[in-house]
């Protein structure tokens, strides 16, 4: 099944407009064959956290327990890292980049959302590692952060 925004068709619908965390995202996927019919019957659910800085806690925390994330990415709008659960389904952990709604959804209706919805793949590790050595906000934002990349 693709994990990749690129990969399908997508649409956002804000659920409530005073909220990043209440917004409903569809997903189209033209095809599930190959798929196993006894895997997932649902892809993920996320999980808003308040901050970058709470996200890596997150991170940090389930990495104590041994528990990896097997994708991350900064997809421009929001931060995520995403986990597998016991079942296979992805829980995602995600943070908002930007202080307000106004600001992200300006970022979700421009052409470099457009052209790469999954924005940029991350590892991990050295995300987290860069954020403890004290690299401002604004540069492990960065979408051509190579320094946090893949």
């Amino acid at each position: 099944m693709p994990e990749r925004a690129v990969d399908v068709r997508l649409g956002f619908f804000r659920v409530h407009e005073a909220s990043h965390s209440q917004v409903l995202a569809l997903f189209g996927i033209d095809s599930l064959i190959g798929t196993d019919a006894s895997g997932p019957g649902l892809h993920r659910f996320q999980f808003g956290v308040g901050s970058l800085g709470e996200l890596v806690a997150q991170f940090e925390h389930m990495s104590s327990m041994g528990v990896r994330p097997h994708r991350a990415a900064n997809h421009g709008q929001a931060t995520s890292f995403y986990y597998r659960d016991p079942d296979g389904n992805i829980v995602e952990f995600s943070c908002a980049n930007f202080a307000t709604t106004e600001e992200e959804v300006a970022f979700m209706s421009g052409p470099v959302f457009a052209a790469n919805p999954s924005g940029l793949e991350l590892d991990p590790d050295r995300f987290v590692a860069r954020y403890r050595a004290g690299d401002s906000k604004d540069e492990l934002l960065r979408l051509d952060n190579q320094a946090v990349a893949l």
